[in-house]
């Protein structure tokens, strides 16, 4: 079963049961669990908690968000648990933990990939710094299963020869790769979004 890295528990109270929870709540601070009513939440070893109150026609609205911190070590990603991909001479495949969320990498990527393309519009080769991170954040992308899984070793191929292109300073095969990413991205999103 995997392990709850935010708790969350929601109720109803007048305000003098507001006052009752509020001293409990220190006192759960001190044990470590948090008991109102018929419910509890363990709170031992949070690393954030908060409390919030909404004004309700039946009294208080009560929300209680424990957030937990992540463990260390390695995630379920195939980067993680693949043995193909932990065996020696095995292409180094990139954690999926190590990348954050995918819905971040992808509007991470997206703004990348804008000022790639503004520059090359330009006749222009984008930062290398630039271009590194992109490239980066992409094999980080094709980390994640099920989001174009089939698309992934066109785009990997495509990837690392953009970087080669950039780092060589060729801006015509910088321009014609880029183009090519642009339409898998097209083609992948156009199927999975």
């Amino acid at each position: 079963m995997p392990v709850q890295h935010k708790r969350k528990l929601e109720l109803m109270m007048t305000r003098d049961e507001a006052a009752s929870f509020l001293a409990a709540l220190a006192k759960g601070l001190e044990s470590g669990s948090l008991a109102v009513g018929q419910s509890g939440l363990d709170i031992q070893g949070f690393k954030s908690l908060s409390v919030s109150f909404k004004s309700h026609p039946d009294g208080l609205y009560a929300k209680i968000k424990c957030k937990f911190p992540k463990p260390e070590g390695p995630c379920a990603c195939p980067a993680c648990t693949d043995p193909q991909v932990q065996g020696e001479g095995a292409p180094a495949a990139v954690c999926v933990k190590s990348g954050g969320k995918y819905g971040s990498l992808k509007k991470r990527m997206k703004s990348q990939f804008k000022s790639i393309m503004e520059s090359l519009a330009q006749g222009v080769l984008p930062g290398l710094e630039l271009v590194e991170a992109f490239a980066a954040d992409g094999e980080r992308m094709c980390a994640f299963p099920g989001k174009g899984d089939e698309f992934y070793p066109v785009y990997l191929e495509k990837n690392a020869a953009f970087l080669a292109a950039v780092q060589a300073g060729d801006v015509a095969a910088a321009r014609l790769l880029a183009g090519e990413l642009d339409q898998l991205k097209h083609d992948c999103h156009d199927r999975y979004k």
